[in-house]
């Protein structure tokens, strides 16, 4: 049984197929490599969102790939 994503009354419920989750892929040398790589390596942004008329920081750091979507 897949759990729930978010802790609402709605659920949302990712496809098995979309899904592979193998713990220890990687051994602990090469995963830390590959975190030291990302961490000063990829162009981390805080982005901000409107909440409440206020503009607050977004909990976490993000990257963006790809196309940027057009805006209206």
């Amino acid at each position: 049984m897949q759990g729930k994503l978010f802790d609402d009354n709605r659920q949302l419920v990712l496809p098995r197929e979309l899904m592979d989750y193998t713990p220890g892929f990687l051994e602990r040398p090469e995963a830390d490599t590959l975190l030291t790589f990302l961490l000063h390596n990829v162009p981390w942004q805080q982005t901000k969102v409107k909440m409440y008329d206020k503009e607050v920081p977004t909990p976490r750091l993000t990257a963006w790939y790809g196309d940027r979507p057009l805006r209206a």
